[in-house]
């Protein structure tokens, strides 16, 4: 838009060297004033030192006259979140060439819109944008090309929606908002480019479900939630996760190898869109049942008393365990392995007092099914069990059974 009074010939340019510069007639004390709200504009306000302030939510009646004439105003938001400034179209001056434009800047005099014109001769001139934080703002009223008045006022009016998040300052790992397991809470992406930062601890090596909901109704914008997961040396878990369709709940679920701090991560997709409307972060652990954890080879063995039954878990993906058993002499031993979980395909193999294989691999006939085996023992001693998931590609926080029995007998 031509305009006589270019935004480039009134931007006020900022010195951030402990003092603020202003141009002639602007001082940092006029621009202190603190004036009463008022429902109509209080002249001169042809500058932002002479603005006129306007309560929010509120109106204000002002007129543009005469012609070069511009209207000043200011108002003040608690904190960070959208608002919307808007005069009504000016009907009466349908057939002249008088639109109403208008530009919004920060407490800094810098602005954040440019000039905003109605969509149509006649229309309402609207404006709405994020503020990023609380304080004073600005807003400049003009007839479009400066050349035309109007007999009639014009309305101004400001609402104001406040960005309701408490988790805020979250937006790196250093100052990540503390979420504890099982307890639900809101938040926003907002503005754009906002990104949230969760920190919780588990107690031990498990599966975590973090569950990102509250996107269905902005299925049809460009508002898509997704998030990641990091261990506690900031190392990505996950990569990024994304609902599994618009306006879904964004799930992942991620093994922890060990207790301690975890980190999440909740963001707009491409980082484009924003909403005032909260979304619902929650976290919910299973434990690894599984107290002869570390047992992963040999001499980390966990012992199997005969006859007891022993809950384990084959967990994380690659997890192998190892037992050590007692026996008096030679004779059979029947090895059973139970409450096996549907997604583990269960192999095992028997070793004897030298760690040497005595069996072979014996395994269940099915993913998910029971295994058991008889092993001929020769001797008197310590002998060792492996288990293992087959391929080694699978895992589950469910645990399986495993009981071992001993029938003495005459060596083979």
């Amino acid at each position: 838009m031509s305009r006589i009074m270019g935004t480039s010939c009134r931007i006020l340019l900022l010195l951030v060297v402990g003092s603020l510069l202003v141009l002639p007639g602007l001082t940092a004390e006029a621009l202190a004033q603190t004036p009463s709200p008022v429902a109509a504009e209080s002249e001169p306000n042809n500058r932002l030192s002479q603005a006129t302030l306007v309560a929010v939510p509120g109106q204000v009646q002002g007129r543009i006259d005469p012609v070069r004439d511009v209207d000043w105003y200011a108002f003040s938001v608690p904190q960070d979140g959208e608002v919307q400034i808007s005069v009504p179209g000016a009907a009466a001056d349908h057939a002249t060439n008088f639109a109403i434009n208008l530009e919004v800047f920060n407490p800094d005099a810098w602005p954040l819109t440019g000039w905003v014109a109605p969509a149509e001769k006649g229309g309402d001139t609207v404006a709405t944008l994020d503020l990023p934080e609380g304080g004073r703002y600005y807003v400049e009223v003009a007839d479009d090309y400066s050349d035309a008045v109007s007999a009639q006022p014009y309305t101004l009016e400001i609402t104001f929606t406040p960005a309701v998040d408490a988790g805020e300052p979250n937006k790196r790992l250093s100052t990540a908002t503390p979420l504890e397991i099982g307890t639900p809470r809101s938040a926003l992406v907002f503005p754009i480019g906002d990104a949230d930062w969760y920190g919780f601890s588990v107690p031990q090596d498990g599966q975590v479900q973090v569950t990102v909901s509250g996107g269905a109704a902005k299925a049809a914008t460009n508002f898509v939630l997704n998030l990641e997961v990091f261990n506690a040396d900031a190392w990505p878990l996950t990569g990024w996760v994304a609902p599994a369709e618009p306006g879904g709940d964004t799930v992942a679920a991620v093994d922890v190898p060990e207790a301690g701090r975890y980190y999440l991560q909740v963001v707009d997709d491409y980082g484009d869109a924003r909403s005032l409307q909260p979304y619902s972060v929650a976290v919910s652990f299973t434990p690894a049942v599984d107290a002869g954890e570390p047992n992963n080879r040999f001499s980390r063995a966990t012992p199997l008393e005969l006859d007891v039954p022993r809950s384990a878990a084959i967990f994380p993906v690659g997890d192998v365990d190892f037992y050590q058993l007692q026996a008096a002499g030679p004779g059979k031993l029947q090895i059973a392995v139970t409450d096996v979980p549907a997604d583990i395909d269960i192999n095992m193999q028997v070793f004897n007092p030298d760690m040497w294989p005595i069996s072979g691999w014996l395994g269940a006939a099915a993913k998910g099914g029971n295994a058991t085996a008889t092993v001929d023992l020769p001797e008197a001693g310590r002998y060792y069990l492996q288990v293992v998931d087959d391929y080694g590609d699978a895992r589950s926080v469910q645990p399986y059974t495993i009981t071992a029995t001993f029938t003495p007998g005459v060596a083979p």
